[in-house]
């Protein structure tokens, strides 16, 4: 019944899992095992910098070596060509950026002092570090949304 139910605890404990102890095991025979890691040698001579490496016995002059450039693998290839990554017609209509400009919050007013930007990033990098503007009361605005 219901009753009998309720009346029970609300978890039976069941005998599962293992038992652990320190006798009454036996070890099996040890396998050597490599283990892969790395050494560093701390005597060693400091590697040369990657900025520092040459990659050629003598520096590149363009009187030397400009006229070779076409016939290696970097002169052939066709991301050196600009023509041949324009599109095969040109666009006829090309746009400027929009203006963008920093308005405080709450009145849509351009902030004082502030050029126009051309890019929503410029905007928004000149109103979180510009020393003059408080970074919370400003906004990046297109300038076509500004109050008259």
């Amino acid at each position: 019944s219901q009753d009998e139910r309720l009346s029970k605890p609300s978890f039976e404990a069941y005998p599962a899992g293992y038992q652990l102890r320190d006798d009454g095991y036996e070890l099996d025979t040890f396998i050597p095992v490599a283990l892969g890691y790395e050494e560093a040698d701390l005597g060693a001579p400091e590697p040369v910098p990657r900025h520092q490496r040459l990659l050629s016995e003598v520096a590149f002059l363009q009187s030397n070596h400009g006229a070779l450039m076409q016939f290696g693998s970097a002169g052939l290839s066709s991301l050196r060509d600009k023509a041949r990554l324009q599109p095969s017609q040109s666009t006829a209509l090309k746009l400027n950026p929009v203006p963008q400009v920093l308005a405080s919050r709450d009145s849509l007013n351009a902030a004082p002092a502030v050029a126009l930007q051309t890019s929503v990033w410029q905007a928004e990098q000149l109103r979180r570090y510009a020393p003059s503007l408080n970074p919370a009361r400003t906004q990046v605005v297109e300038l076509a949304e500004m109050m008259p």
